[in-house]
């Protein structure tokens, strides 16, 4: 594929989305044991940069977050030759920033290479082709290292996933209400995605529905039938920053992320947050349950200007 590290994005198709505003690669190269991806972050993103106090000054690393993924969906079809019908499914992510300074905002957009490294490749036995793939990468800007990222993912044809996915719904339904956009980091209440009632308890744990607009493009660029992942894990984020209270207006942004998705979470009946702060760490771990089940564990890490981590 053309390295040209120009304004221009790769094809949408080759990052599962339609609209090209929403695509972030640029340009991949293939490495010896991987690849690098170039992506681009806008720096009015109506989602992304949505966002109040001292985050407004630093690329969203769950924005960086979008454009890795975006970079292995692409590595899978040019390099292992994934067809543009199959779909992918992420079993688990991690990230932590590494230079906060690398992440600043300008007026110009941030252009990120992620050095990909390929840790393992997933077969259903050994003659059999690869189906899924586990990966390293930084994330460097100007030569600069601003992020370390994980991520384990496979992906399937859509005559396995029509079984997986029989019976799923399409449309969200009636959702609740969003919680007031300041209480969670925001301007907008469009990109609110946590619900009433938030209900905090005296250990400083807390609670609240999942929001699901499928109008919203930064998660539904096209139709899906479950939840996508950036979703939840921008409900994790914005229920954590409800938790903190004040003190989230000296939030850098999430400094670190381990996630695990066990299941789907479907449009209906709404999803679950909940969070407990970590003993010791601006930290909380939690999940996302959905009928009595664990859809999602997450553990995330803030930095603040006290202590930017």
């Amino acid at each position: 594929m053309p390295s040209n590290k120009d304004s221009r994005t790769v094809c949408p198709s080759l990052v599962h989305k339609q609209a090209a505003s929403e695509v972030l690669i640029t340009a991949l190269d293939v490495d010896l044991d991987g690849w690098t991806a170039h992506a681009r972050l806008e720096p009015r993103h109506r989602f992304y940069h949505d966002v109040t106090g001292r985050q407004s000054s630093y690329n969203d690393p769950l924005y960086a977050l979008e454009a890795f993924r975006q970079g292995c969906i692409a590595a899978g079809h040019l390099i292992y030759r994934v067809p543009l019908g199959f779909h992918y499914l992420v079993r688990s992510y991690e990230f932590a920033v590494l230079d906060w300074g690398a992440l600043e905002t300008c007026r110009e957009p941030a252009d990120l290479e992620f050095r990909t490294h390929v840790r393992r490749e997933f077969r259903p036995d050994p003659r059999a082709p690869v189906n899924g793939l586990e990966v390293t990468a930084t994330a460097s800007r100007n030569g600069v290292s601003a992020m370390s990222l994980s991520v384990s993912f496979g992906w399937v044809a859509e005559s396995r996933w029509q079984p997986m996915r029989a019976g799923s719904r399409w449309e969200a339904g009636i959702q609740p209400f969003t919680v007031d956009p300041v209480t969670v980091g925001r301007r907008l209440a469009e990109n609110v995605v946590v619900g009433a009632p938030l209900q905090r308890r005296d250990d400083g744990s807390v609670c609240a529905p999942v929001v699901v607009d499928t109008r919203n493009p930064t998660f539904f660029d096209h139709p899906l039938d479950h939840l996508p992942g950036s979703l939840i894990l921008e409900a994790c984020r914005q229920l954590a920053l409800a938790a903190l209270g004040p003190r989230s207006s000296t939030v850098l942004g999430p400094s670190r992320l381990r996630c695990e998705f066990r299941s789907f979470a479907e449009l209906q009946p709404s999803c679950v947050a909940s969070l407990a702060p970590v003993p010791g760490a601006l930290a909380f771990r939690g999940k996302v349950s959905q009928s009595g089940q664990d859809r999602v564990l997450v553990e995330l890490g803030f930095a603040t200007v006290e202590s930017p981590e």
